[in-house]
């Protein structure tokens, strides 16, 4: 004997009377889903935590840079500029970065006579460069210096033969 079924318009159930399978699958899926979510979001209700402290920092310190140098060829003047070749050491701990090079003639020594450096007339000059060259921590780079060198046509006679002290300054910043 068949059972009679009752039927609306917005009943859940198909025309046979029994619900479809689609049906059953979105309402297992949205239970699904649903407990997901809810045991998910206590999980991290649960796990999750919050802290706050604080720490000390300390700052190094820097060592002087040093620099050394050859001209490359001999001067004389009215002579071409000549190169400098320079080679920065880093005795410190931490890498630095070489930005500037400046010279400066402190003495001459030898010549064929009175040589003076004080107002230069020995005619010797150095150019100031920028450079921009990395020396690691207790490491070294060399850098040229293109036509840094020169010999002015006034220089004193007395000055051939001479040899020349250059006192070299660098310039540079942490990083």
């Amino acid at each position: 004997m068949r059972r009679p079924v009752l039927r609306s318009a917005a009943s859940p159930f198909s025309r046979s009377g029994r619900r479809g399978t689609a049906a059953r699958r979105a309402t297992g899926v949205t239970v699904l889903t649903t407990a997901l979510v809810l045991v998910g979001g206590s999980a991290f209700a649960y796990w999750s935590i919050v802290g706050s402290g604080s720490t000390t920092a300390q700052t190094t310190t820097t060592t002087p840079l040093t620099a050394s140098g050859t001209v490359n060829g001999v001067l004389y003047p009215g002579g071409p500029a000549r190169n400098l070749d320079v080679t920065l050491t880093n005795p410190g701990t931490i890498a630095v970065t070489g930005t500037g090079l400046s010279g400066a003639v402190v003495s001459a020594a030898g010549g064929q006579g009175a040589c003076a450096v004080a107002g230069a007339p020995s005619g010797l000059s150095v150019a100031s460069q920028t450079v921009n060259v990395s020396i690691p921590a207790g490491g070294q780079a060399t850098v040229s210096l293109p036509a840094a060198v020169t010999m002015s046509t006034s220089s004193a006679t007395g000055c051939q033969g001479a040899t020349f002290t250059i006192s070299l300054q660098v310039t540079g910043r942490v990083g």
